[in-house]
């Protein structure tokens, strides 16, 4: 089966994406899509990382060049990854960031068919349904329960570098194991 993850990143004002075949370490078991290839991703603008693989070049989100595409701009316009794009908006530290030409960013996004593969939801954490039962998400304590282990999940997909050189080690923005890519056969993989 193939795992499918989308990288947008922001480079000096203007938005790329990079698609890669292997999801972050953290979910490489889960995340899966179809063996017919039908979750494919989609990158939304022309990558400009040297050594990085070719992809499809639509027009960018805003129409108005003289504005930089901004990773907030483009992930409501990206409907393969609208999942985790929803995600990223309820968390203000993450939506300022893609707000921020300033601060680049390479986000690995997993599509909507690897979301919807997880075993569970982002926000749900099995030692927590252990000890706490299956009421482990309700009232104002599960739900900060929740709300934190959303951040951790989106984190572990948000790399604050831009350019991203293949190779090139870096933690996330949750942290843990250093990740780099790597060119592969027909594509990119994300390695831990």
């Amino acid at each position: 089966m193939k795992n499918n993850i989308i990288a947008l990143t922001l480079v000096g004002g203007c938005l790329a994406t990079i698609a890669l075949a292997q999801p972050l370490s953290h979910v490489r078991d889960a995340v899966t899509t179809n063996n017919d290839g039908a979750n494919q991703q989609s990158p939304i603008l022309q990558p400009s990382i040297p050594n990085s693989p070719q992809v499809q070049q639509p027009s960018p989100p805003n129409t108005n060049m003289s504005d930089p595409v901004i990773i907030s701009d483009a992930l409501p316009h990206t409907r393969t990854i609208s999942i985790f794009a929803g995600l990223t908006r309820d968390i203000v530290s993450i939506a300022s960031r893609f707000d921020n030409v300033e601060k680049n960013t390479t986000v690995l996004a997993p599509s909507n068919g690897a979301m919807m593969a997880l075993p569970r939801k982002p926000w749900e954490d099995p030692e927590e349904y252990k000890a706490l039962g299956q009421k482990a998400y309700e009232g104002d304590d599960g739900e900060a329960r929740a709300k934190e282990n959303t951040l951790r999940f989106v984190q572990a997909h948000v790399v604050p570098r831009s350019p991203w050189k293949e190779g090139e080690k870096v933690k996330t923005l949750q942290g843990g194991a250093e990740i780099w890519w790597e060119a592969k056969e027909g594509g990119v993989r994300v390695v831990s």
